[in-house]
């Protein structure tokens, strides 16, 4: 576990927008990833007592977005399903931490009279959290 910690891919990102607190840390441990490429991210905020996670998520990736709850940016987190699907997990921050707060399904390949349809842009539709 230490070894894989100590190989992760870190970024840092700016998630509050309070310009006195210091950045936050994304750190993607690969060692924890599944067959279809989604591994562990972690986001950590800087305290005086250390770093505090902020959320521990599964993905291949995520996107910062413009809209901001309680003075934090939200986030998306994509998880791969198949080479043509992708699970959407939207989390939003409250009470110290990102909660997740909705889920879609992202497909760029939907069935159409039984033949896959490739689309420049994925078919996104709402689908439970789980």
């Amino acid at each position: 576990m230490k070894q894989a910690v100590l190989n992760a891919n870190v970024k840092i990102i700016s998630l509050s927008h309070d310009e006195k607190e210091p950045p936050e840390v994304v750190a993607d441990v690969q060692h924890f990833c599944s067959p279809t490429g989604n591994c562990t991210l972690w986001f950590f905020r800087r305290t005086p007592r250390g770093y505090r996670l902020l959320l521990n998520a599964i993905g291949q990736g995520f996107t910062v977005q413009k809209t901001v709850t309680n003075g934090f940016n939200d986030l998306v987190v994509n998880m791969h399903s198949s080479a043509t699907d992708q699970w959407l997990k939207v989390y939003r921050y409250a009470r110290g931490r990102y909660w997740r707060v909705a889920c879609y399904d992202a497909d760029w390949a939907p069935l159409e009279n039984g033949v896959a349809r490739q689309l420049k842009e994925p078919r996104i539709t709402p689908s439970p959290c789980n």
